[in-house]
C-alpha cells in the first residue's frame, strides 16, 4: 500500500503526539575484604529515603528476589497502569555504594553472569571510554526508529568481585564493563516508547559480556561504538559520577521519551565530570529528532562539548555467545551457570 505524502505526514504528526501523551569471563581471584553485617546495615542506610517513600516505587518485601541478598530491593511500582506490581529486579538495579577509598570504590549490585556482585572498582584505572548507540527498532517505515546509548568503559587493574549472595564464597574478576540506564518495570512486560512514563529508569553497572547477553544474544541487536578521546583524569572523573549519580538516584526517577532517558542520563553524568563549554546546554531529546533519539544526537552532543570521538568496530566483532547445550569456546555452557541469564557471552 502507497501512503501520500500527507498521509505519512498525518501518521508522524499522531507518533509524535502519543509520545507526548505517553511522555512516555569469570576468572579466579583474590578474596576482596569482606563485607560484614554493618557495613551492609550501614550502605542501606545510607540510600535516599526519598527512594523508599517518595520515587516511583515503595518497598514492599514480597517483591524480594532472592531471600539471601542483603541489597535486594523488593520494590513495587507506586502509579500508572503498573501500580501495586512488584519490579523486576533479577537483572536491572542500581549499584548501592559500600566504601570508598582513595584506591578503590565497593558497590554491590554489580551484574555479571547472571548474578549480582560485590565490586571493587580500582580508582585511576579507565584506559578507554566508549559511547555505544544500539538502535532496536522502528515505525512508520522506518522513518521514527528507536535506539539505546550507553557507555563502556575499560580498565588498566581488574575490578574484583565477590557473589553477593548464595554462595557467597565465589570470586571473579573482569576490567571491561557498561553503565546503562534502563526502564524499570513489572516482569514480563516488555519495554514500550508508547508507556514511557508507566516505567522508571535505572542507572545499572554491569559486565559487556552480560550486556551482549541482552542486546546481541537476545535482541540481535548490532551495538556501534565510538572511542572517546579525553584526558586519563577527565575518563576516571566521568566514571566515578557515573557511579556516584546512579547510586544516589537509585529507584527515584521517571522515564520520559525525551527528557529522561538512557541517553539524558548518561550525558548528565558526563556533564557532572566534565562541565559544559558556555552555551551548550544539557542534553535532551526533541520531537524533530524522532526520527533518530539517541545516536546521532548523542554524537552531536558530544561535538559540542568538544569530545572527539572516533568510529570503531561493532562490539559484535568482539563478542561471541552460547546458549545451553552449546560450547563457548572449551566451555559447554549448562543451565546451571547461567543464573538470571538466558546465556554466556566471552570476548573472543
Amino acid at each position: 500500500m502507497k501512503l501520500s505524502s500527507f498521509s505519512l505526514f498525518a501518521l508522524f504528526l499522531f507518533s509524535v503526539w502519543s509520545f507526548a501523551m505517553a511522555a512516555d569471563d569469570a576468572k579466579p581471584s583474590s578474596d576482596p575484604d569482606a563485607i560484614t553485617p554493618a557495613e551492609i546495615q550501614q550502605a542501606l542506610s545510607n540510600t535516599s529515603k526519598e527512594n523508599q517513600a517518595y520515587g516511583p516505587f515503595a518497598k514492599n518485601p514480597a517483591c524480594g528476589v532472592d531471600p539471601t541478598d542483603p541489597f535486594d530491593p523488593a520494590y513495587e511500582i507506586t502509579y500508572g497502569d503498573f501500580i501495586g506490581e512488584c519490579i523486576d529486579a533479577s537483572t536491572v538495579r542500581p549499584p548501592i555504594l559500600i566504601a570508598q577509598d582513595d584506591h578503590k570504590i565497593e558497590i554491590a549490585n554489580f551484574y555479571h553472569n547472571g548474578r549480582y556482585w560485590i565490586a571493587n572498582i580500582p580508582k585511576n584505572a579507565v584506559t578507554t571510554v566508549m559511547f555505544q548507540g544500539v538502535p532496536f527498532s522502528s515505525i512508520l517505515f522506518g522513518l521514527i526508529k528507536f535506539a539505546h546509548g550507553q557507555f563502556r568503559f575499560k580498565l588498566s587493574r581488574p575490578i574484583e568481585l565477590q557473589a553477593q549472595s548464595g554462595d557467597t564464597s565465589v570470586h571473579a574478576s573482569l576490567s571491561d564493563f557498561i553503565i546503562s540506564s534502563t526502564a524499570t518495570h513489572p516482569k514480563g512486560i516488555a519495554y514500550s516508547v508508547f508507556k514511557g512514563s508507566a516505567f522508571g529508569i535505572t542507572t545499572r553497572i554491569l559486565s559487556t559480556t552480560a550486556r551482549a547477553v541482552e542486546e546481541i544474544f537476545q535482541d540481535k541487536s548490532a551495538v556501534h561504538q565510538y572511542q572517546l578521546t579525553m584526558s586519563p583524569e577527565n575518563m576516571n572523573n566521568f566514571l566515578l559520577d557515573s557511579i556516584t549519580l546512579a547510586s544516589e538516584e537509585g529507584y527515584m526517577d521517571r522515564y520520559k521519551l525525551l527528557s529522561d532517558n538512557c541517553a539524558t542520563k548518561a550525558f548528565d553524568a558526563l556533564d557532572a565530570a566534565i562541565p559544559r563549554p558556555q552555551g551548550v546546554g544539557p542534553m535532551r531529546g526533541h520531537w524533530w529528532e524522532i526520527h533518530d533519539e539517541i545516536e546521532h544526537p548523542a554524537l552531536k552532543a558530544l561535538v559540542k562539548r568538544h569530545i572527539p570521538y572516533t568510529r570503531v568496530n561493532d562490539l559484535n566483532d568482539e563478542i561471541q555467545c552460547a546458549k545451553p547445550g552449546q560450547k563457548l569456546g572449551a566451555l559447554a555452557v549448562t543451565a546451571e551457570m547461567l543464573g538470571a541469564a538466558s546465556a554466556q557471552c566471552a570476548f573472543q
